[in-house]
């Protein structure tokens, strides 16, 4: 019997660790990674991005490289005066709430593992 290969996503994390998951049917990404999801799509359009590539130029939020990364973006644009200074205050609160959830979940995985 042939051995049935199943593509893997190709996002690559900010560390240059590689998603793992397997890539949606046909397509080079997994469900969480694909750039073309459609309330994806729809949100960018409704948040006034004129293409996709401008809205994924903000990272997942997937580990501490990236939420460190958002971070510097965050900072950066209020320095430039492109960012409503309400709108970093709530980004910010993301991040911490990011954070927290990220100490959490390595927590589970080590009480997990015992």
């Amino acid at each position: 019997m042939p051995e049935v290969v199943i593509p893997s996503c190709q996002h690559i994390k900010p560390n240059g660790v590689p998603c793992g998951s397997p890539a949606l049917r046909t397509k080079k990404f997994c469900y969480f990674h694909d750039p073309g999801r459609g309330s994806f799509t729809r949100s960018a359009r409704a948040r006034g991005f004129r293409t996709l590539e401008e809205m994924t130029e903000f990272p997942i939020l997937e580990d501490a490289i990236s939420i460190q990364f958002a971070l510097m973006q965050i900072l950066r644009e209020l320095l430039r005066n492109k960012l409503n200074p309400k709108t970093a205050s709530l980004m910010l609160f993301a991040l911490q709430i990011a954070c927290m959830n990220k100490r959490d979940m390595r927590a589970e995985r080590r009480a997990e593992a015992k």
